[in-house]
């Protein structure tokens, strides 16, 4: 195939730039406190976000991601914690 079609290489070439692009993901409801921790690029948990940018009631939860730039990463671990 010629470069840049449909087969061309997916190597990506440093250095690399993402761009913070806030959303907000809509979750299924589920027993248990939701956590979210923003991960490093090692995989490695950074504090989790804060209470306002994780919701949750009967009908579900909401999670604003990538809100600031302190706290925004490609990647997040979500965590359901049981609650006594």
């Amino acid at each position: 195939a010629a470069a840049g079609g449909p087969s061309a290489p997916m190597a990506t070439v440093a250095p690399v730039w993402l761009r913070r692009s806030p959303a907000t993901l809509g979750l299924g409801a589920r027993p248990g406190r939701l956590a979210v921790y923003p991960l490093d690029g090692q995989g490695r948990r950074r504090p989790a976000l804060p209470p306002g940018d994780v919701s949750q009631d009967a009908a579900g939860a909401q999670v604003r991601v990538q809100a600031r730039d302190a706290d925004a990463s490609p990647w997040y671990e979500l965590v359901f914690e049981e609650t006594p």
